[in-house]
C-alpha cells in the first residue's frame, strides 16, 4: 500500500468500513484492541494525510462506534486521529424518505407497500433506517414467493409480533455498547425509563456531549426542550435491562463503599508485594523515596517490603499506594491500562463518603461503583 500511495497519479479516497474491528478497546483481536498495531496504523496514515503533495489522500471511516476518534491516547501515546474526522450519524428518516426507501426495497422484492403500511412502519420505528430495513426484510421472508403482491397491514402487524426478539437483540447490542463505552449516557437512558426527565435534562445541560450518541444512534429524540425514546421498542429494551437496584439509602451507600474499598485495598497490597519483591534493594529504596512525602518518611522510617504491603497492617494509606501502582506498570492486564487503574483509585480515594460523613449523588455513586468494578477485575482473584 505504501508504494501505491507514493506513485498515485490522482487523488485517493480510502474507505474503512466496520472501523470498530481495528480500533482500541473495541476490536476483537488483541493486537488491535490492546497493543500498538492500531497506533502504528493511524500514525502512518496520518503522515500520508498531512504530507503536502500534488495528489491528496482522503479518508472515510464507517462503523457503529466512533470511540476511536474520541480517545485522547492509545496505549499511553497521543492518539494521532483524536478528533481527526467529523462524526456524522445517519439521521432518522422523514416520512417522505421512509416512503422512498421502502418503495425502492419493495420494487426489488416484488412487494407493494401502500401509504397506510408505510405510515405504520414509519411510526413504529420512528424513521430509524436500520430497523425499517430489517423489518421489511422480515416481511419479505414471511410472504409467499407469488409476486408481485401488496403488503397488507395485517401481515405487517403479524410480522411485528414475530420479530420482537430480533429487534430486541439488535437493541441490546446497542445498549451494551453504550454501557461499556458511554456509561453516563446509559445511565441517562435508565433515567428516561424511570420517568426521571428532570435528571436527564440536567445531565444534558451539564454536557450536551452526553446526548450526542443517544440521538445519533437513534434511540432518543429531542422535541423542543423535552427528550423521549425514539420508538416504543427502545423503551421496552431499556426497561428490560433497567438496573433492579433501587435508590440506596446514604447509610447503605457508605457501607457498600467501605466494604469494597477495604477488600480491594488488601488485594492491591498483595499485588504490590509481588511486584516489589522483584526489585533490588536499591530499586525499592528509590521507589519508596519517590512515592512517600518527606513528612511521611519521617513518620514511617525505613519500611521493608513486607511491612509496607502487609495485607492487614500496612501503614500506607490509599493515596500512597496509588503512587506505587503508578510505578508498577505490570499491574495493567487484559486491556486495562495503568492510567485507567490510577484514575479509578484516585476517584475512590476522593469519594470516601464513609470516612468523611458526606453524601453522594446517584450519578457520582454509579461512577464510583464502576471504578470499583474496574479495580476488582484487575486485582481480585476469581470466585
Amino acid at each position: 500500500m505504501n508504494q501505491s500511495l507514493i506513485e498515485a497519479k490522482t487523488d485517493i479516497l480510502l474507505i474503512f468500513d466496520e472501523i470498530e474491528n481495528i480500533s482500541p478497546k473495541t476490536a476483537a483481536s488483541r493486537h488491535w484492541r490492546d497493543e500498538e498495531d492500531s497506533l502504528f496504523l493511524w500514525q502512518t496514515l496520518r503522515a500520508y494525510f498531512q504530507n503536502p503533495s500534488k495528489h491528496r489522500v482522503t479518508f472515510c471511516f464507517v462503523g457503529t462506534n466512533p470511540h476511536l476518534f474520541e480517545l485522547p491516547k492509545i496505549v499511553g501515546i497521543d492518539n494521532p486521529v483524536s478528533l481527526f474526522a467529523p462524526k456524522t450519524f445517519i439521521p432518522m428518516l422523514t416520512m417522505a424518505e421512509t416512503r422512498e426507501m421502502i418503495t425502492r426495497l419493495g420494487y426489488f422484492m416484488g412487494l407493494d407497500f401502500g401509504d397506510t403500511v408505510v405510515g405504520h412502519i414509519h411510526n413504529r420505528f420512528g424513521g430509524h433506517p436500520f430497523f425499517i430495513r430489517q423489518f421489511c426484510s422480515q416481511i419479505h421472508r414471511r410472504i409467499s414467493l407469488a409476486r408481485p403482491r401488496e403488503v397488507s397491514l395485517a401481515v405487517c402487524e403479524e410480522t411485528e409480533r414475530d420479530v420482537t426478539l430480533d429487534i430486541t437483540g439488535y437493541l441490546d447490542e446497542i445498549l451494551s455498547t453504550l454501557k461499556a463505552f458511554y456509561p453516563e449516557e446509559h445511565e441517562m437512558l435508565e433515567m428516561l425509563a424511570r420517568g426521571d426527565k428532570d435528571s436527564f435534562r440536567e445531565m444534558a445541560e451539564y454536557s450536551p456531549y452526553f446526548v450526542e450518541h443517544l440521538i445519533g444512534y437513534g434511540i432518543a429524540v429531542r422535541r423542543d426542550d423535552d427528550y423521549e425514546f425514539a420508538f416504543d421498542a427502545v423503551a421496552t429494551a431499556v426497561e428490560k435491562n433497567l438496573s433492579n437496584s433501587v435508590q440506596m439509602s446514604l447509610e447503605a451507600k457508605r457501607a457498600e463503599i467501605s466494604k469494597r474499598r477495604n477488600r480491594i485495598e488488601e488485594e492491591i497490597r498483595s499485588s504490590l508485594f509481588r511486584w516489589a519483591r522483584k526489585l533490588s534493594a536499591e530499586e525499592w529504596k528509590t521507589a519508596f523515596a519517590a512515592s512517600i512525602s518527606e513528612a511521611r518518611k519521617r513518620e514511617l522510617g525505613s519500611l521493608t517490603i513486607t511491612a509496607a504491603f502487609s495485607r492487614r497492617s500496612s501503614p500506607l494509606n490509599f493515596s500512597e499506594m496509588l503512587k506505587f501502582v503508578q510505578k508498577a506498570d505490570e499491574s495493567a492486564i487484559d486491556g486495562v491500562s495503568a492510567s485507567d487503574i490510577s484514575a479509578a483509585m484516585d476517584l475512590i480515594n476522593k469519594k470516601r463518603i464513609d470516612a468523611h460523613a458526606k453524601d453522594i449523588g446517584e450519578l457520582e455513586y454509579g461512577q464510583l461503583i464502576r471504578a470499583f468494578e474496574l479495580l476488582e477485575s484487575v486485582f481480585l482473584p476469581p470466585e
